[in-house]
């Protein structure tokens, strides 16, 4: 196993920071999970999940374990009732999803669990509490679908005290329109005429 990297995208960067436990924040208890898809992604826990927003590594947080959420969960109480909480995101985390996962883990699959048979209907989720560290890398990382293996060395990796701000693309873009707009108003301004006049 090893550190994954994984990208929060652009239109979601503020909410994915107001989620809770962020960068210097109290510990709240809370686990919060960054959902993927229908394959198990190679982490465990104790390893770390790598952020990319807007083009920047911008930091990681401690695994906390890795489960499968499935969708239609047959314990209606229990996923009532956590939906009411807003807990789970969009798939259930009772008992009995946890047993399917445990079954799945136990026979080593890395696809989906199997339920009479047929693959489980969900997605594999990373958890994580607080414990968040910010810290990017000297090289821009365009952001992906999925997860990728960290390819950097860690020692590479330097704090990052800006890491909710700086460099945003949408910062960047607000600055090459100022750009543009200034270079477009320069160009506007009509030239002084000749002083020494015309000859004729």
């Amino acid at each position: 196993m090893t550190d994954l990297v994984v990208t929060v995208p652009r239109n979601l960067w503020s909410e994915w920071i107001e989620e809770g436990d962020a960068v210097g924040e109290p510990e709240t208890g809370e686990e919060w999970g960054f959902f993927l898809g229908h394959h198990r992604p190679p982490i465990l826990p104790g390893e770390r999940l790598y952020i990319v927003a807007h083009d920047r590594l911008r930091g990681y947080a401690p695994v906390t374990r890795v489960a499968f959420f499935i969708d239609n969960c047959p314990d209606h109480t229990v996923s009532e009732a956590m939906m009411a909480q807003d807990v789970g995101g969009t798939g259930y985390d009772c008992a009995w999803c946890r047993e399917v996962l445990d079954a799945c883990t136990f026979f080593g699959s890395d696809a989906r669990p199997r339920i009479d048979g047929q693959n489980a209907s969900g997605r594999w989720a990373i958890g994580r509490k607080g414990g968040a560290v910010a810290v990017t890398i000297p090289e821009q990382v365009r952001g992906f679908r999925g997860f990728r293996p960290r390819w950097w060395y860690r020692e590479q990796e330097r704090p990052f005290p800006g890491w909710i701000e700086t460099d945003l693309w949408l910062n960047r873009a607000r600055d090459k329109a100022k750009r543009e707009a200034a270079k477009a108003r320069a160009a506007a301004v009509p030239t002084s005429p000749d002083p020494q006049g015309e000859l004729f």
